[in-house]
């Protein structure tokens, strides 16, 4: 079975980008444990620093200098 280059590239960019969508929407989930494979692979996280790190960020941002115009 021969496959042309440009399907073989495709099919590579694909699964790269399932993969990294994955990763992020795992990365951003704020789940503490995690079952991968149907069990095969257990994730523990402790994601208390990630917690105070985004809460952190959105405050930073809220705040505005009171001279700054909100146009």
């Amino acid at each position: 079975m021969y496959m042309d280059t440009s399907t073989t590239y495709f099919i590579i960019a694909s699964v790269s980008a399932f993969g990294g969508a994955l990763l992020k929407l795992l990365y951003d989930s704020k789940c503490k444990h995690m079952n991968l494979c149907f069990g095969c692979v257990e994730i523990e996280r402790d994601i208390n620093q990630e917690v105070e790190a985004e809460n952190n960020r959105n405050h930073s941002t809220d705040r505005r200098p009171s001279g700054e115009n909100n146009i």
